[in-house]
């Protein structure tokens, strides 16, 4: 899942606001949240595109993959990093090093689910 967003991320967005106005982002975060009406543990990799423009709107595409909640992952806590200031390489190189995305590249466990959302923020 990250090398595939890693591709996407590199891909240029011709319409969003300028880097200086950090128009075209990539989030990374992890934690365990009750978002959907019951606590997960999930990771998740989002790009954000601010719309050129004085009243340009804000879109995230999203992929996050969750877990049941365990002691080990509740000891991970929260955290996340924006792409912002960064190379988009030394992002994903830092993003994989965060303590939720390292445990989730190397457990065994099967995510429950996969979601892809588009949403505007």
């Amino acid at each position: 899942m990250v090398k595939a967003f890693q591709s996407f991320a590199a891909i240029p967005a011709s319409d969003c606001a300028p880097v200086d106005e950090d128009g075209d982002g990539v989030l990374a975060q992890f934690g365990t949240y009750g978002l959907r009406g019951t606590q997960e543990f999930s990771v998740d990799l989002s790009r954000q595109f601010i719309e050129a423009g004085d009243d340009g709107s804000t879109w995230q595409l999203s992929c996050t993959l969750y877990w049941d909640p365990t002691p080990d992952t509740r000891a991970l806590g929260s955290g996340s990093l924006w792409s912002f200031d960064t190379s988009l390489e030394d992002f994903f190189r830092n993003t994989v090093l965060l303590p939720g995305w390292e445990w989730a590249l190397g457990t065994s466990q099967r995510p429950n689910s996969l979601d892809i959302t588009l949403d505007q923020v």
